[in-house]
């Protein structure tokens, strides 16, 4: 959220589809003006895609509208490693888009020669990371991975115990990982092949506290992802 006292941004965060809302906090890479910015969703795992990012924008300078800034995050906003700037100079307000081709629309108010002009930038993942990090379509089959591997998780929610439960028509290699909310690994479920047929694999979850989980499964190079609540 926008921050009247400068210079970070404030995050709040909601588990609940917005019914509630976590105690605002700063986000210390995020430098805030007091300036309205956008974050939007590049991809996800949940759509077939390689990772998750997100994309945000503001004129990152800790006291004047200039210095506009695409930041780039890949756990779920908890840090954004990632950093370029799109104008040096005078700015204010910015949006962002993802476009058909995967490239970054950034539409935003640009100060250089007279009040706030709008420009509109475009630019790749591959120059937003300087060759680290590229665009990738989501495969055909990654596109459709309930249709081609169904799995259960019982019961959800929980209290100490989830069955991953799911079959296979052959042999498979399958890489499972239980997850936080801010997307780091806390859990290696399995990473072997297995033969086919109906399989069902215990994740105990009797020492983690209460909260959301994602549990994300790699079935022959084919992505999906599950979300897990624990309750007690």
């Amino acid at each position: 959220i926008r921050n009247q006292t400068p210079d970070r941004r404030r995050i709040v965060i909601s588990e609940d589809g917005g019914q509630s809302w976590s105690t605002p906090y700063f986000q210390e890479e995020l430098i805030d003006p007091f300036v309205n910015g956008d974050l939007i969703r590049y991809t996800s795992v949940l759509d077939g895609f390689d990772k998750s990012r997100l994309l945000f924008s503001i004129a990152a300078h800790p006291t004047s509208r200039q210095n506009l800034t695409i930041f780039l995050s890949y756990d779920e906003g908890a840090t954004w490693p990632v950093s370029k700037v799109i104008n040096p100079g005078p700015s204010g307000y910015s949006s962002l888009t993802v476009l058909g081709d995967g490239t970054i629309g950034c539409f935003y108010e640009n100060g250089e020669y007279e009040g706030y002009q709008l420009y509109f930038a475009r630019v790749s993942l591959d120059w937003l990371t300087d060759g680290a990090d590229s665009y990738t379509m989501p495969t055909a089959d990654a596109e459709r991975p309930v249709e081609d591997f169904q799995v259960e998780i019982l019961p959800n929610p929980a209290d100490s115990l989830f069955q991953l439960v799911f079959d296979l028509k052959e042999k498979m290699a399958i890489r499972a990982t239980l997850l936080n909310e801010d997307g780091l690994a806390i859990k290696n479920i399995i990473d072997e092949k297995l033969s086919a047929g109906r399989h069902a694999l215990a994740i105990d979850v009797s020492t983690l506290p209460s909260g959301a989980y994602f549990i994300t499964m790699e079935v022959n190079g084919i992505l999906t992802a599950r979300k897990v609540l624990v309750l007690r």
